[in-house]
This record gives C-alpha cells, sequence and structure tokens, in this order.
C-alpha cells in the first residue's frame, strides 16, 4: 500500500489493529483459497478474489476489505468474525438450537407425508389403470358378442335370401322348360297333322 492507503488503514476502526507487513517481512506463501476465521465464506461480487469478512449495520451491506475503505467509510462495520464469536455465547444463539430442532423435526413429519402421498398417487393411479383395463374389456366383450349376433342375423339372412332366389330360380327354369315342351309340341303337331286342318266350305266344317 501507499503511504496514504496506510494512514487511511490506521484511522478506520476495523483495521486500526491491524498488523502492516513491510514487503521484506511478507510470507512467501499464500494459499489457494482464502478462509475466514469462522468458517468457508461466499466471494465478494465486486472482488472476487476476495472473501467477504466484513457487514455495514448503515446500508445492510456484505463487503471484503477492499470494499469497506472506498464505499463504507464513515459507517458503522462490524468484523463478521468477532460479531459470530459473540452471537454463539448469547441466549439468542442458544434459544436458536431447539426452534432448529423443531423445524427439522416438523419438516421430517413432511417429509414422511410426502412419501406417504407419493404412495397413494401410485395406488390410485394403478387402481384407475385397472379400471380402466377392465372397462375396456368389458367393452371388447359386448362388441364381440354383438358382432357375432349381427353376423350370425347376416348370415341367416343370407340363407333365407338364397333360397327364395333358388326356388324362384328353379319355378322359372321350370315354367321356361315347359313352354319350350309346349312349343315343341304345337311345332311338331303342326308339321304333322297339317291335311287334317279343318276348313269352312260355306255349309260347314270339313276336314282333309
Amino acid at each position: 500500500m501507499c503511504a496514504p492507503c496506510i494512514e487511511c488503514h490506521k484511522i478506520l476502526k476495523v483495521s486500526r489493529n491491524h498488523v502492516l507487513l513491510s514487503k521484506d517481512r511478507m510470507p512467501s506463501y499464500y494459499p489457494s483459497t482464502k478462509q475466514s476465521a469462522i468458517a468457508d465464506t461466499e466471494y465478494c461480487k465486486k472482488h472476487p478474489k476476495e472473501v467477504i469478512q466484513f457487514y455495514c449495520l448503515t446500508h445492510g451491506d456484505l463487503g471484503c476489505g477492499d470494499c469497506v475503505v472506498p464505499d463504507h467509510r464513515s459507517c458503522k462495520v462490524d468484523y463478521i468474525a468477532d460479531v459470530a464469536k459473540e452471537f454463539i455465547i448469547e441466549n439468542e444463539f442458544k434459544e436458536l438450537e431447539p426452534s432448529i430442532r423443531q423445524a427439522e423435526d416438523l419438516l421430517s413429519r413432511y417429509i414422511s407425508n410426502v412419501k406417504g402421498l407419493f404412495g397413494e398417487v401410485e395406488n390410485q393411479t394403478k387402481d384407475e389403470m385397472d379400471k380402466l383395463r377392465k372397462f375396456r374389456a368389458e367393452i371388447n366383450t359386448y362388441l364381440d358378442r354383438r358382432e357375432k349376433e349381427l353376423l350370425d342375423n347376416l348370415h341367416k339372412v343370407k340363407n333365407e335370401d338364397e333360397n327364395l332366389l333358388n326356388t324362384l330360380q328353379k319355378d322359372c327354369e321350370l315354367t321356361k322348360a315347359g313352354l319350350e315342351a309346349m312349343r315343341m309340341e304345337l311345332t311338331s303337331g303342326a308339321a304333322a297333322g297339317i291335311g287334317n286342318r279343318p276348313w269352312n266350305t260355306g255349309r260347314g266344317w270339313r276336314f282333309g
């Protein structure tokens, strides 16, 4: 740091007790991951390489050391590690643990209820699927029975119509055969007895 920054560092309440080292006395090794005095914390949004260590009561804002000096110089800034140590020994923290345990128990019951509801949903789905399959089977059975009845009726009507048409055809063929025989008889009779035809002489009928 430059000289003005050092003077500013000594004035601020949050940094006046910091130990400033010269370049020669600086450690030669720096851990790759920074860690606060209480636990792993998030990195600063403005300075991604710096860990959040301070809380500004005035602005309700969290920040690292690089944020505190320019942005919160005239604010009441607390060092998070110190506040955390004081909070742990206070009654508020001691009363918090039973509340957390109660909340955990409540959430455990909720989770158990949700699992039970999953089972109910699964059973209801299975029941509805079974009902649907049963209903479909009943419909198929009904349709098969109706199809058989309709096919039987169609075959019956077909047989009756065919029998009627066969009888009609035979009657027509017999009638046609009778007419043919009559025509042949008439033709042969006329050819054989043409001299014996009756004729009128004016005084009566004569043959020959």
